[in-house]
């Protein structure tokens, strides 16, 4: 969202954004890298360098930056432990309906969406990284 609100295609460098969130570089790094892989970021090394969007903001969709994020997508790991339920249980499906749903849910809205979003703007072009 720190990205998406800044001006033309002005360059944001890490160090900013983890200033401005309160965040760990390390763990920015992390974030990004993974963002920057799947084409919604851009990330520009060198002495200039910084990330940008890699696509417009009415293309990214939030489920999608969620999914992506997301370390895995089941809320219950069905096959952490040897359950005699399996393979014939009727949560473990409708849990991936529920998981499907919200993901879809969250598909209907884009950066652009939370962006346009006239408090949430504000909000987010006030953060400045600490001086």
């Amino acid at each position: 969202m720190y990205v998406g609100v800044q001006q033309g295609d002005r360059l944001v460098t890490l160090k900013e954004v983890a200033e401005a969130y309160q965040i760990s570089v390390n763990h920015l790094r992390k974030v990004v890298h993974r963002l920057a892989l799947s084409g919604m970021l851009e990330s520009r090394q060198g002495r200039n360098g910084g990330i940008l969007l890699g696509h417009p903001a009415e293309q990214i969709r939030i489920g999608d930056v969620i999914r992506l994020m997301e370390q895995r997508e089941e809320p219950i790991d069905c096959e952490a432990r040897e359950c005699i339920l399996l393979p014939g249980c009727a949560l473990r499906d409708q849990l991936r309906l529920a998981i499907t749903a919200f993901y879809d849910s969250l598909n209907q809205v884009t950066l652009a969406d939370i962006l346009g979003t006239r408090g949430m703007y504000e909000q987010l072009v006030t953060i400045r990284p600490a001086e």
